[in-house]
């Protein structure tokens, strides 16, 4: 997400308490048993950090009415898939403890808040963690790491399990196709869902997620909000930064794509060097979903 900074001088903005990296800091981490296609390396988890702060500066850092009780303390929190995320709230909420989920070893070795814990478990194959344990759960843009049918069947139910009576739920994700694009911009998001296809995967599962909740019959109160990202230096500064991280992003899949959409990759690089300057002509944006339920029996 493109500000014209340096690295190091996003560093400094961005840093914050600690940052996730490998746990056993190797340049490029072994995802044989995880569902993840974007290569995690320090680019990719820079990025990621980088991808958090914006957003939190767009939308905040979560819409469900859990301020006033985050506030008070003993709220305990779940963060899947865990990021910078969540040691921006340990860090908001002091009171509050937050525990940090994902089947690879991402968390700080170093610094982090006394109300952040880790544990490196994967959701598909259960958790340890006992039934109504958590009174928040947060998850955000996992949609490349689950097929649709783990979604519905595994993810969704799981997280329910491990959410308290009265809990709330906050599921982010966002939509592989981007709005008004250009040729270039429709080609790479074309390809980029391809990826996803091929993966079982749907890189729209946003619109399905209210559905799935409802189906489980544990939920009232599903909302929705909807946030357009504007990319491009249209949109000012925030819009340069959402470009960095869409481009990046489109750079970091890009083996993936290549095959998928049977290029080069000196075309895939062409037709990125396009979508940049498309997007300042075609307005280009980005649609977030927030979906937002509480746990309660529906009869």
């Amino acid at each position: 997400m493109g500000h014209r900074l340096s690295k190091q001088n996003e560093e400094h903005q961005f840093a914050r308490k600690g940052s996730l990296k490998p746990a056993n800091e190797s340049k490029h981490m072994d995802c044989i048993n995880c569902n993840y296609f974007e290569p995690l390396d320090d680019e990719e988890l820079h990025r990621l950090q980088a991808q958090h702060f914006l957003l939190r500066l767009i939308r905040g850092n979560f819409n469900a009415p859990l301020k006033k009780t985050l506030s008070l303390g003993n709220t305990k929190v779940l963060d899947v898939g865990s990021g910078t995320w969540i040691l921006d709230m340990a860090t908001d909420y002091p009171q509050s403890s937050f525990t940090g989920l994902d089947m690879l070893a991402l968390f700080p070795t170093q610094i982090r808040p006394v109300n952040v814990s880790f544990i490196q478990q994967n959701v598909l194959k259960g958790l340890t963690t006992c039934d109504n344990t958590f009174d928040f759960i947060h998850e955000r843009f996992l949609s490349g790491s689950f097929s649709t049918s783990q979604w519905e069947k595994i993810v969704i139910p799981e997280l329910t399990r491990v959410l308290k009576h009265e809990g709330w739920i906050e599921l982010v994700e966002s939509d592989a196709m981007l709005e008004n694009v250009g040729r270039a911009g429709k080609r790479l998001c074309d390809g980029l869902i391809q990826v996803f296809q091929k993966r079982n995967m749907d890189g729209m599962i946003a619109k399905r997620l209210p559905s799935m909740l409802e189906s489980t019959q544990m939920y009232s109160e599903i909302s929705k909000v909807e946030t357009e990202v504007p990319l491009g230096e249209w949109a000012g500064d925030i819009g340069l930064l959402a470009l960095k991280d869409m481009t990046a992003f489109f750079s970091a899949v890009k083996h993936q794509m290549v095959e998928e959409m049977q290029i080069s990759l000196s075309e895939f690089d062409g037709l990125l060097a396009e979508f940049t300057r498309e997007v300042e002509e075609f307005k280009t944006v980005r649609r977030i979903h927030c979906i937002c339920a509480k746990k309660s029996f529906v009869k």
